[in-house]
């Protein structure tokens, strides 16, 4: 099973650096879901962990002609989201900071 995953997960890779759209939609079709679970455990809010998820992913589109089928994307993917999810916990760690400083005057 997890041969055919990451045999299915090359094709994509292949696929997607030519642009090819169903190849990227599969792929988010694929990961999407764990990469919501896995941001979680970061920021512990849903609708902001699937809007970096998501954000994530138009990165990677944006970028897909750099990509290369024999490194793995999805160990890519679960880094940009790592590095995301702890950017947008120092942001609201700031916004949250920001409000104190409005509260207390």
């Amino acid at each position: 099973m997890k041969n055919s995953n990451s045999e299915k997960v090359k094709i994509w890779a292949s696929r997607i650096k030519l642009s090819d759209r169903n190849a990227f939609e599969q792929f988010f079709r694929y990961l999407y879901p764990k990469l919501v679970l896995y941001a979680m455990k970061f920021i512990r809010e849903k609708p902001a962990a699937c809007d970096v998820v998501q954000e994530a992913f138009i990165a990677f589109w944006q970028k897909r002609k750099t990509i290369n089928p024999e490194q793995s994307i999805v160990s890519y993917m679960y880094r940009a989201v790592r590095n995301r999810s702890l950017n947008w916990n120092g942001k609201k760690a700031n916004r949250l900071e920001s409000l104190d400083d409005i509260t207390l005057k």
